[in-house]
């Protein structure tokens, strides 16, 4: 067997055009591919819209891509997720919401900005306003209004 050249080895397998996937009547065409660490590329096809899901080694879909005419949408399941780049990074959009279920950090290693061309309302059950070191200012260009069943002052 020696001088035998090796075949090179397989760790997925895409179908041809030529051939036609086996399906039930009216489902949507769909090719699978192994990876590397027992997970699988699963992509599905349909008349309005596509799927490209990044199957788990227990059978979860972690990652999925959904791609229709109104563009696409990114889908990420499982326990943990961490971006992290080392120059910049921009989230950009009409409209942006955070939700974290249980809580939300900001945190920086400098200053933090927020700024907001028109109104910024913030509303929680209790605000805690703290200066470490240093003063709390507030200026405003108008009025300064504290408006309490009472307001206490130097407690």
């Amino acid at each position: 067997m020696e001088g035998r050249a090796k075949k090179p080895s397989r760790i997925g397998r895409v179908a041809s055009l030529a051939e036609k996937p086996r399906r039930a009547p009216g489902a949507a065409p769909k090719v699978s591919v192994a990876l590397a660490g027992r997970q699988q590329l699963e992509v599905i096809t349909a008349k309005d819209r596509s799927e490209l899901n990044l199957i788990g080694t227990d059978g979860q879909v972690r990652l999925r891509i959904e791609v229709s005419a109104a563009g696409p949408v990114l889908l990420l399941e499982g326990g943990h997720l961490k971006v992290e780049v080392r120059g910049d990074l921009a989230l950009v959009a009409d409209r942006l919401a955070l939700v974290g279920r249980r809580e939300l950090v900001l945190r920086s290693g400098g200053d933090l900005h927020l700024h907001a061309k028109q109104d910024l309302h913030s509303e929680a059950r209790i605000q805690n306003i703290k200066a470490d070191l240093g003063n709390v200012n507030v200026k405003a260009n108008d009025d300064v209004r504290l408006n309490g069943e009472r307001v206490l002052m130097n407690c």
